[in-house]
């Protein structure tokens, strides 16, 4: 989204003005929604309209000099709050549901932008962690406000049983659709490398596998290809 360049004489702050109110005017069109007839919204429909209202809401939040997209900042704030933990790019696919293809294209854009950094591991050398750049900790430190504007947003008027319940519903719809056999699986089993398990210590279980960030086992032959394309919003 441009932004008007302001001139030291103060000639364009109209113009300026004019491209915030603007901004401010899409990020007010969820309000919108009330206007259309919602029943006739089939779920998947309405999900995909709040999705594309969130990535607006990003778009419209994020600094206008960072260089970044809508799609940029929840990786952002998830790497920034895994901080103290080794995040690698499959942890990136299964936060947000995305392919293989997609996580290792949108890192590597965040690669060039500066953003984020890549560096090998001694246990498996296809297996690269994947840390924040010192000026993407600093955006993230920004963005915090602002996802917390988002939820507060998202959640207004719910009583904190009905934030608990609509989140189960949203797993629950998650995992239906994983069920399918049609996106692939939810499992860290299903990425490449492990790290080394100390000797003395038990081989981990399936069970813990999916619990444990990372666990990287050859283990593919489950995994079905999905539609390229999804966003890591």
């Amino acid at each position: 989204m441009a932004t008007a360049t302001m001139h030291a004489d103060g000639g364009d702050a109209g113009n300026e003005s004019d491209e915030n109110d603007k901004r401010v005017t899409d990020m007010c069109d969820a309000n919108d929604i009330e206007s259309a007839d919602v029943m006739d919204l089939q779920p998947s429909r309405a999900i995909r309209a709040l999705h594309n209202l969130i990535g607006r809401y990003w778009n419209a939040s994020i600094p206008q000099d960072s260089g970044m997209s809508g799609s940029n900042t929840p990786i952002i704030l998830y790497l920034h709050d895994h901080r103290d933990d080794d995040v690698f790019q499959y942890d990136i696919e299964r936060a947000f549901s995305i392919t293989r293809s997609t996580a290792s294209r949108v890192l590597s854009l965040m690669e060039k932008k500066g953003l984020v950094e890549r560096t090998g591991v001694d246990w498996d050398a296809r297996v690269r962690k994947i840390t924040l750049t010192d000026a993407a900790t600093d955006y993230a430190v920004r963005f915090k406000q602002a996802a917390t504007n988002l939820e507060r947003i998202l959640f207004a008027g719910f009583s904190p049983e009905e934030r608990s319940q609509a989140m189960d519903m949203l797993l629950a719809m998650r995992r239906n659709l994983i069920g399918t056999g049609l996106v692939g699986t939810d499992h860290a089993t299903d990425a490449v490398g492990s790290p080394p398990q100390p000797t003395h210590a038990p081989p981990i279980s399936s069970h813990e596998a999916d619990e444990t960030s990372p666990a990287r086992q050859d283990n593919t032959k489950n995994t079905k290809n999905t539609k390229k394309g999804d966003d890591a919003q």
